[in-house]
């Protein structure tokens, strides 16, 4: 655990030493975007079809920040406000999170943070699983019906179709099935368009990525055009020293590192004992 702690820490002190990826950046006033300011992106988010979740299964699935009741929920709100502190400083939307191996529990950050910024008023996220070999986003959250966000990245379908509102500030896109060449995929200029279009119909406050494991193959760097800063996610106990420093050093030198997290880490309620 100790070691687990030391090497974020250096990560840490490398990307404040280091600076961000410098690259185009559009001005944002985060005061105008995500709350569909133009009459026709409020006619497209209230289009997609509304998604009700079963609270029982995103409970025995872990995904506790829908709701508040929950101790563990307090450190995905803390985890959203620095990231939302992060994004409006730099001028980002796009958020990629990945792991150094499987089963470091990337999407169900990825699920926890969304549901976390769907309980923002003022903030419209949206959340996709670009995790095309092994989807699990769906069956997660509880998504039945058919999606493909493969599809849509490939332009055979659009997103609107691939989609699903869950109240006002909260859209989700899942994968049913995989998707086979997935690295290809990712890194084509179908998938820029497509992202592209989804800015400029939906104008969400923060896009989430669930991206695959670094690792395991190169899925994550394909993506690297597709978003504007990386989140790694490490898991106490199973990420090794070794992989975290191979995955932050590959991270830095091509896209922005907001952050590593230390996931599955010893939990005590508490501290939160205030609230």
């Amino acid at each position: 655990m100790e070691r687990i702690r030391e090497a974020v820490q250096r990560a840490k002190s490398k990307r404040q030493s280091r600076g961000p990826v410098t690259g185009p950046r559009t001005p944002v006033d985060p005061n105008l975007r995500g709350m569909g300011q133009h009459p026709d992106i409020e006619s497209a988010w209230y289009a997609l079809p509304e998604f009700v979740p079963d609270m029982k299964h995103l409970n025995r699935s872990k995904v506790v920040a829908a709701e508040q009741k929950n101790a563990a929920t307090v450190a995905f709100d803390k985890m959203r406000t620095k990231i939302t502190t992060g994004l409006r400083s730099e001028g980002w939307t796009r958020i990629g999170i990945t792991s150094p191996m499987p089963r470091c529990g990337k999407t169900l950050v990825s699920a926890n943070l969304a549901f976390s910024f769907a309980r923002q008023p003022d903030t419209r996220a949206i959340l996709l699983d670009f995790d095309l070999r092994r989807p699990q986003l769906g069956q997660i959250i509880g998504i039945d019906r058919p999606q493909s966000v493969g599809s849509a990245l490939a332009g055979n379908a659009a997103f609107s179709d691939h989609l699903v509102r869950y109240g006002e500030t909260l859209a989700i896109g899942s994968n049913s099935q995989p998707v086979s060449n997935s690295s290809e995929l990712l890194q084509s200029r179908a998938a820029q368009t497509a992202m592209e279009a989804v800015k400029s119909t939906y104008d969400p406050s923060i896009m989430i990525i669930d991206l695959p494991p670094m690792l395991t193959g190169d899925d994550v760097m394909a993506a690297m055009g597709l978003v504007d800063c990386m989140l790694l996610i490490a898991a106490a106990g199973s990420s090794t020293l070794e992989q975290i420093d191979e995955c932050e050093r590959d991270l830095a030198a091509n896209t922005n590192v907001l952050g590593v997290v230390l996931n599955k880490a010893e939990f005590n309620p508490d501290i939160y004992s205030y609230y």
